[in-house]
């Protein structure tokens, strides 16, 4: 029976989920704050320089936390192939063959 393959990157899923919040909050208290300071001075040229700045700066975060979670799911799902590679080597007749070129040959099926 082969082991599950089991993700490295606890730490790094917890940092991306972090930035993505982060830069949700900063979209939604932008808004907020925005709106009220719109509503107590009424000067829109004031008021939406600062708001696009912030909109676009917790776009950006969530922008990046979700190019931090696509870069660690290539490097689990090149971990799990791996993992599947090296166990369907290993459970076949490979360790009999003195020539790993000949096992190339061979019509094996692999579960990858």
């Amino acid at each position: 029976m082969q082991k599950n393959y089991k993700s490295s990157y606890k730490t790094a899923r917890a940092v991306h989920s972090f930035i993505a919040f982060v830069g949700w909050v900063q979209i939604f208290l932008s808004t907020f704050f925005c709106f009220a300071i719109y509503l107590s001075y009424k000067d829109f040229y004031i008021v939406l320089p600062v708001y696009m700045l912030a909109l676009i700066g917790g776009i950006l975060l969530i922008a990046t936390g979700q190019i931090v979670r696509a870069v660690i799911d290539t490097a689990d799902n090149t971990g799990e192939m791996l993992h599947l590679i090296k166990s369907a080597i290993n459970g076949s007749d490979l360790r009999e063959t003195k020539n790993p070129s000949t096992f190339m040959n061979q019509n094996h099926d692999a579960a990858i």
